[in-house]
């Protein structure tokens, strides 16, 4: 593997950190969305839709790095993901939401937090 640029280094370990937040705080979103509802449920799902739009970003811009020498992640993968949960919040539909979240947009996280816990352990 090649030497990981200082910026490409701080990056991972960002977005290593921020999933070990981001997840935990999906799954509760999910339950909030499934008939839990807060005063805060829509700022705490836009906070967490930002967030993972913050994380794709990141990821785009290291997955050269995070598939180097295997494939880690297949970015056509998420796309469907990406798509169902963009409908979903247009339709303003919480099971939806809640489904796409927890069906295809956690799994893509763990899934990165595994890839970039690898990288970061080589």
């Amino acid at each position: 593997m090649r030497e990981l640029t200082l910026e490409t280094k701080e990056a991972l370990r960002v977005m290593g950190e921020y999933l070990e937040k981001l997840i935990p705080g999906m799954e509760v979103l999910i339950t909030e969305l499934r008939g839990n509802r807060k005063a805060d449920t829509d700022t705490f799902l836009k906070n967490c839709t930002d967030s993972f739009n913050w994380m794709v970003e990141i990821y785009n811009l290291t997955s050269d790095v995070i598939n180097e020498g295997k494939e880690r992640i297949k970015k056509e993968e998420i796309n469907p993901g990406i798509i169902a949960l963009g409908d979903a919040l247009k339709e303003k539909n919480d099971g939806k939401t809640a489904d796409a979240l927890e069906s295809r947009i956690i799994p893509f996280l763990k899934q990165l937090k595994d890839a970039v816990n690898e990288i970061q352990n080589q």
